[in-house]
Order: structure tokens, then sequence, then C-alpha cells
């Protein structure tokens, strides 16, 4: 990992007549709790929208603070106190999933385990200086009265966000391309995370949480804000414009803009994250050859597409049901990074264009989370952090070489690893793809990936004996590998 960069950032006071409000910027760093955005009164509580259908609260279907789209927000609603703000709505969490309720720390760790050893990866990929240009700010957000976790699932939080990053690149992959999510990171490749004190009052509602997020100065034209509420009132819901514009000025192309996932909802096998950023990123537009007319598709299995309303059919286009966790799945909805001449995506917003997300291999990875200090306030003031270095996930490191041929096209390596996170890298050069794969202790596929020299993979794992699986067609390699000790 490089060397951390110091940075220190100092935020104006900024005062409103409705809130008084403290804001202070955060980089994860190697103790205590990063520094909060605190609003310091709570907002009028929000109505109902009229003309809307019947709540269903179990699934977190609530309609508190939207209203009909009208003019502004066709097809879908407008955020109640937020000028020009549409959404799609409050999208129903799975079956099985009821969102009120709580969830204990030591589940959600649990489930994070699980999630993040079904996905290829749940590193973090870093671009540049890790703040210039189009960026996805991460924020954890919780009221003023609801305690304030996030020292506690910092490392889930990373590992969500890997996972969310991995739909968009393994979907990507699907189509011969490449697609990486532009994260606001700092120069050092650590996951930058806005921790925000809402009032009382501020996870009541979308409306009531964009328009605190929004007065303490999360409201940048170049950032899209995907937001984890400590709440129990939603799975997930967020931003979408009807614009199907396939150039870069579709209002879908821009920030602000923000996804909100409760704690129900939080790092599911089937990303909720990763839903409602792509709904961020202008999927699904109304006029999609498969659209159900409210954000969504009807193509299953599809992590955008369900029957989001009464009368919406569905079709089984794609029989692979582990497409359920990645985007598009016959690639002429919504996401394509080769659409053909003049198909739908040719012609219409194709979110893979997106400049929130990056068709190049990462400047590097990471896959650490960590925490600063606490520094809070209720009163206008500024205020400066610091980014430190993550220790390192990983004890033990060991590396192997090899070569494979048209005789001998793969090869496995065994190692004995501790609880914690897992990586491993596979570099190569006389050969344009390889295949890494990681079996469990029961002989299970834990993680696989395949693409262009370095392929990486990183995952939480418990401790017992693992695997290591180079294939391909021929060619030298170095294979790295780094876990915690036994």
């Amino acid at each position: 990992m490089p060397r951390t960069h110091a940075l220190c950032s100092a935020i104006a006071a900024i005062t409103f007549s409705a809130l008084s409000l403290a804001a202070t910027s955060l980089i994860g760093s190697a103790s205590g709790s990063p520094p909060e955005l605190v609003v310091a009164h709570a907002s009028a509580p929000s109505s109902a929208a009229s003309g809307t259908p019947a709540p269903d609260r179990a699934h977190g279907v609530v309609w508190d603070g939207l209203e009909p789209g009208g003019a502004t927000c066709p097809h879908g609603y407008a955020v109640r106190g937020v000028a020009d703000h549409c959404t799609h709505g409050p999208d129903a969490a799975p079956d099985g999933v009821d969102v009120r309720r709580p969830r204990s720390t030591s589940e959600i760790l649990q489930a994070t385990a699980e999630g993040t050893a079904a996905t290829s990866s749940s590193a973090v990929p870093c671009y540049g200086d890790g703040t210039s240009g189009n960026r996805v700010q991460v924020v954890y957000a919780h009221a003023e009265d609801v305690p304030d976790r996030f020292g506690a699932l910092a490392g889930s939080l990373a590992a969500w966000v890997g996972n969310t990053d991995a739909v968009f690149s393994d979907s990507a992959a699907a189509t011969g391309g490449v697609r990486h999510v532009r994260w606001a990171t700092d120069a050092g490749c650590n996951l930058v995370v806005q921790r925000v004190q809402l009032s009382t009052t501020g996870d009541d509602s979308y409306s009531n949480t964009v328009s605190e997020l929004k007065s303490v100065g999360l409201n940048r034209t170049d950032r899209k804000y995907l937001v984890w509420v400590d709440a129990t009132l939603y799975c997930g819901i967020s931003s979408l414009y009807n614009d199907d514009r396939p150039d870069q000025t579709n209002s879908n192309n821009r920030g602000p803009s923000f996804g909100r996932i409760d704690s129900g909802c939080w790092g599911l096998a089937k990303s909720t994250e990763a839903h409602e950023l792509m709904h961020m990123l202008g999927g699904v537009q109304y006029t999609a050859p498969h659209t159900s007319g409210g954000g969504h598709c009807t193509e299953d299995y599809d992590r955008m597409c369900y029957a989001d309303a009464q009368g919406v059919t569905m079709t089984y286009a794609c029989s692979n049901t582990g497409y359920e966790k990645l985007f598009d799945c016959n690639h002429d909805d919504y996401y394509s990074t080769n659409p053909p001449t003049g198909s739908y995506l040719a012609t219409h917003w194709n979110t893979a264009s997106s400049s929130f997300l990056e068709p190049g291999a990462p400047t590097t990875w990471s896959a650490a989370a960590t925490t600063s200090s606490t520094t809070s306030s209720t009163s206008p003031t500024s205020t400066t952090s610091t980014t430190v270095a993550p220790s390192p996930s990983a004890a033990t490191t060991t590396s192997w070489s090899g070569t494979l041929s048209k005789k001998v096209t793969s090869r496995t390596y065994a190692l004995s690893s501790g609880t914690g996170t897992l990586t491993a890298t596979l570099s190569y050069s006389k050969t344009r793809s390889m295949t890494l794969t990681l079996l469990g202790p029961d002989g299970s596929t834990v993680a696989s990936q395949s693409g262009a020299s370095p392929v990486r993979l990183s995952t939480a794992a418990v401790a017992g004996s693992y695997s290591l699986v180079v294939s391909g067609s021929g060619g030298s390699y170095s294979l790295a590998v780094g876990y915690p000790a036994p």
C-alpha cells in the first residue's frame, strides 16, 4: 500500500435559520472514531405523500416526505423540502427481511463475513489522488438518539464498499469491459468515510435525511453520497432522474444525489448498496426495453429487476439465478460496456458511461478501514483531521511462482489461515488472462476472479485450511498471498 499522506482540511462553519450545525471532515485512521458532522436541532416531521400506494413498513415501503413527481419528477416522486430532487421511491426489502427489527452489531459482523466470502473481491479500488473529479462519497449516519456504532462497524463498511464495487466490476466483465466505482479516498488509498450525527428526526424520512446532509455541506455537484443510516425505517431509497439522454449532460451524471440504506439491509449477499448506487447513476430509465415503470426492470434474474408494483409481470430471460447479484442480465436495459450499434443503450443513457465509474484498472487497492478520534460540536466551528495509515490486516505473507502449459492448465497451493482478511495477487505477462480461485476448508469456492494481470482477491476468512488454484492456457506467473497467522 502506498505511503499515506497527511491530509488536513478546515471546514468553515455554516449557520442556517432552521439548523445550527458544525461540520468536520473524516478520513480513517489508526485508532478511536472519526470526527462527526453534527446536526444540532430537529427538522419538522414529514407527512406521507398523497396518491401513493399503501405503506408496507415491514418491507421498508414508507412514503413520508415524498410527493407525486408531476412535471419536475415524471414517473417518480419529488422529495419534499429539497428542490429539484427526484427519487423512484422506497425499495422493498427481500422476503424474510423485516427492516423494523434491529440488528445487533455481532449479527451484522457475522453477515459481513458471510457476504464478503460470496463475492469476487472485497477490496476498494483507488484512482489518482482520491478526491479530484466525480466521486462516490461513503457516509455513516445516525440520529442523535441512536448509539454511534461506527467504531465497531468500520471494517464492515469497507467490506460493503468493496462488495458493491465487485458488482459493478463483475457485471462489466460480462460484456468484456472494465468498470470500477470512483470512491472518495485519500492519497494513500484509505477509504474516506464521512460520519454524520443527524437530529432526532433526521432519520424519520428520506427527505429529512437529505435535507440535513445537505445542510452540513454534503452537497457537492461532483459527489454522489452512499449513506448507511443506522435506522430501521427503510431497506433502501435513492435519487433517480427521468433522463435517458445518452451524453454526459444527463441529469444522473452529476451530484449531489443520495442513496440511503438502513441497517436491516446492510451487507446482504444480494447487495442493496449496489442497487441504490445504480439508481443514483441513472438505472433503470423509464424508456428501457424492459422497464417496470418504477425505476426497475422486469427481466430476471437481475440486481435491478423486481415487481415493484401491482400488475408488473416478470419474465425470466436469464436462467442463472446467480445473476441476481449482478446487473442487466441481457445487457440491454441499463448497463453494458459494449452495446451493439443502434441498440437502446447505444442511443439512450447507459450507466456504464457514467463519469462516476472508471473504465480502467485502479491505481492500487485497499481492503482496510480504520478510525480516528471523535471531535464534535453543537455550535459553528472549524476543525481539522489527519490521515493515518491503517494497520496491516495480514500477519503472514507467502509467495509462489510457476508456469502453466497446454498439458498443465492449473496448479494448486495450500495454506492455513487464521480469521481475518485474506488477500491474493496473481501477476503474469505472457498471456491475456488467468483465473485465481480460493477454495474453502470444505472444498467450496470462496472467491474467484479472472482477467488481465494482476488478478486480485480479497475476502474475509475464518480459521482453516485453504487452497489457491491458478488456472489458464499457459505462461509463467507469480502469486503473493497475505493472510492472518493461524
